[in-house]
């Protein structure tokens, strides 16, 4: 379940379509929440299957999926809306949802936001926490670009059974990440570009293959992103190749 105080999106189907708090800014209606639905379908739970944790049982009858950041906004400085609080949504292809993320920020100690910790919670639609990201902050001697820090990222589900890590390894042309179990075996590979050769301003697309780096097997595509109260909103989405 949630954890007490902390901060969670609204429930599916909790905002109304003609219920939108507005605040007045800077001379500007600014919504509470960005672009409330006016439904949100539910992806129905399937049967559980055995070996899959609890709760991610949706994930094994899906070939793909998309991720949608939305935030919620209160009148800032200047003219410009401050950020109160953000969270992702996570949809099969046909629009339906199957879990919501929240986020907690860690930025002690590090001197750029790609060096914070995090700890992501992947909740489902009654607001069960069926999985759990985090990685520790990185040292601020390391540029993020070099690939000369590691980068450690644990993933429990259910949250204390940790079911894999996501690994980075030196590379020279790019940052290369190893996807493994949980007795740290190798299981998939994706690479990134470095930045001098990576533009945030254009679509991005990954490929994730197979330990060997023979095999492709999915795709992760992240699209430039939606602009929100002078905010630029992050999505991704995840097409498996089939056979996989």
């Amino acid at each position: 379940m949630i954890n007490e105080g902390q901060v969670v999106p609204p429930p599916p189907n909790a905002v109304d379509p003609e219920y939108v708090q507005q605040t007045q800014y800077g001379g500007q209606s600014i919504g509470t929440f960005s672009n409330p639905p006016a439904t949100n379908l539910w992806m129905a739970k399937p049967e559980s299957t055995v070996g899959c944790p609890s709760g991610l049982e949706c994930l094994s009858i899906i070939d793909g999926l998309m991720v949608r950041q939305f935030m919620e906004v209160a009148p800032g400085r200047m003219g410009r809306p401050m950020v109160n609080n953000s969270w992702f949504k996570v949809e099969n292809f046909m629009g339906q949802q199957i879990y919501f993320v929240t986020e907690d920020k860690d930025m002690s100690g590090v001197c750029l936001p790609g060096q914070r910790g995090y700890t992501f919670h992947l909740s489902d639609n009654l607001g069960c926490e069926v999985m759990r990201i985090s990685r520790q902050p990185i040292c601020c001697s390391c540029c993020p670009c070099c690939g000369c820090c590691e980068h450690l990222i644990q993933i429990e589900a259910p949250v204390g059974h940790t079911i894999g890590y996501i690994k980075s390894r030196k590379n020279c042309m790019s940052s290369l990440f190893a996807i493994t179990n949980a007795e740290d075996e190798d299981i998939f590979s994706i690479s990134f570009p470095l930045c001098s050769t990576s533009s945030p301003m254009h679509q991005q697309e990954f490929t994730i293959k197979s330990a060997d780096g023979q095999s492709e097997i999915a795709t992760i595509t992240k699209p430039w992103g939606r602009m929100e109260f002078y905010y630029r909103l992050k999505d991704f989405s995840l097409k498996c190749k089939p056979s996989h």
